[in-house]
């Protein structure tokens, strides 16, 4: 049985996804496998994922949840780790995430997010924010779990009990389900290691509107728990 599963689901994302898979053929973890679950992209995100796993499944189900769940059905992996096509990981990743689930009620683990283009300094500041944000949120388990689907690393037994991502929701599935997951037990913030996301839609819409969407995003599940409605795209 492989032991971890690794999950992106894609979208026209030929510019990025090869870096991506690259940085896992990195590892120095080697029992593991990789599944892109594509939305019918009409570049050639499928043509170059090829290149790296044989897992490629396609479907017409284009919102990432979807994408997830699909991905998640055919792992053969004890562990599930989400992320996404345009991130990049440390080399010690899947090995540092499979030591802290070894054992004990932890069910689940995200680590620091750091960006993959040089960061303004705002940018940087705000990276460092949302890190201390989610080191909260795990501290104090009765909040929920800030874990982004930029890296979620869960049992996949757990993620199939919860019943796996909201696939109606646009925004927040990922604390959606991390919402419903923690009543299973704790998620982690793992040292040691990190993974690195494009800041292209931050930068695409301006500092000013990301933030202003996010914060209404979060505040909009925090206090109601459903996502944004639409959601601007960026390739």
């Amino acid at each position: 049985m492989v032991k971890i599963s690794v999950i992106i689901p894609t979208l026209n994302e030929e510019k990025h996804i090869e870096e991506c898979l690259l940085s896992f053929k990195k590892q120095d973890f080697k029992d593991y496998e990789i599944i892109v679950a594509d939305g019918l992209s009409s570049d050639n995100t499928v043509k170059i994922a090829k290149k790296y796993t044989s897992k490629v499944i396609s479907s017409m189900d284009k919102s990432i949840g979807a994408g997830r769940n699909k991905g998640a059905k055919i792992a053969k992996g004890e562990l599930l780790l989400f992320t996404d096509a345009d991130t990049v990981v440390a080399p010690n990743l899947l090995k540092k995430l499979n030591e802290a689930l070894e054992g004990g009620d932890i069910i689940g683990a995200t680590v620091e997010m750091k960006a993959k283009e040089k960061p303004t300094i705002f940018e940087h500041v705000g990276l460092i924010l949302y890190n201390f944000l989610v080191r909260i949120s795990l501290i104090f388990q009765f909040l929920t779990p800030q874990v982004a689907g930029v890296c979620l690393c869960v049992r996949k037994k757990i993620f199939d009990d919860v019943g796996g991502f909201n696939e109606e929701m646009k925004t927040n599935e990922d604390l959606d389900f991390c919402e419903r997951a923690k009543k299973y037990g704790k998620f982690v913030y793992v040292n040691s290691t990190y993974v690195k996301t494009s800041l292209r839609r931050m930068r695409r819409w301006g500092h000013a509107k990301f933030f202003t969407y996010h914060l209404i995003s979060w505040i909009n599940y925090m206090l109601f728990k459903k996502g944004r409605t639409k959601y601007t795209v960026v390739r």
